[in-house]
């Protein structure tokens, strides 16, 4: 049996929480001739850097946690799917303000392993053009999370190069994907949006 989509498109304000199981990507695409980039910000779980010893079995708990630095991945630092930080950047679409040659731009930013992120900020961003607003130009962020499709249009007329759509929260039982619909003229720093 076929794997059903579910597809939603955000419209402004709108909130949404989905619960993500095992998958996620983020795909920024935009059809104008402007450098627009995707990022990331996460933070991490403590790991543990020991082998179970004595006092382990004995107590129950670990001798040693390391934890590991936050990081910015974007198209200054692509990142490692396999390793530290398990999320990736294909590309740096737009150099140059130009539109490929398939008459859109496309980026997308892959997850490892999900297991191993606290918080992740998603968020795009107009290179180099810190008066302008995402309103000129025809973007979106599209997120995949398992079996659902959400697309943020990338709309806002609100002056700003940074506009943040999600925060994937996996601090408690289950991991869950927050949208949230908010345009900045500075960079954004993750821990202003953990709750």
């Amino acid at each position: 049996m076929a794997t059903i989509k579910v597809k939603r498109i955000l419209e402004s304000k709108a909130k949404t929480n989905v619960i993500i199981k095992s998958s996620f990507l983020a795909t920024l695409m935009w059809k104008t001739s402007i450098d627009l980039d995707l990022h990331v910000q996460a933070s991490f779980k403590e790991e543990n850097t020991s082998k179970p010893g004595l006092l382990t079995k004995i107590f129950g708990r670990s001798e040693s946690h390391t934890k590991l630095e936050d990081c910015h991945v974007f198209f200054g630092h692509k990142g490692n799917l396999r390793d530290y930080p398990w999320i990736s950047l294909d590309k740096d679409d737009g150099i140059g303000d130009k539109v490929e040659a398939a008459g859109y731009n496309e980026e997308n930013m892959r997850f490892g392993d999900l297991n191993k992120l606290k918080y992740v900020l998603v968020y795009a961003n107009i290179y180099n053009k810190p008066n302008s607003n995402f309103s000129l130009y025809d973007s979106k962020i599209i997120l995949h999370a398992d079996a659902e499709e959400i697309t943020v249009p990338l709309t806002s007329s609100q002056p700003g190069s940074y506009a943040i759509v999600a925060l994937i929260d996996n601090n408690g039982p289950v991991t869950v994907l927050n949208s949230i619909d908010q345009v900045l003229t500075v960079p954004p720093r993750l821990i202003d949006f953990i709750r």
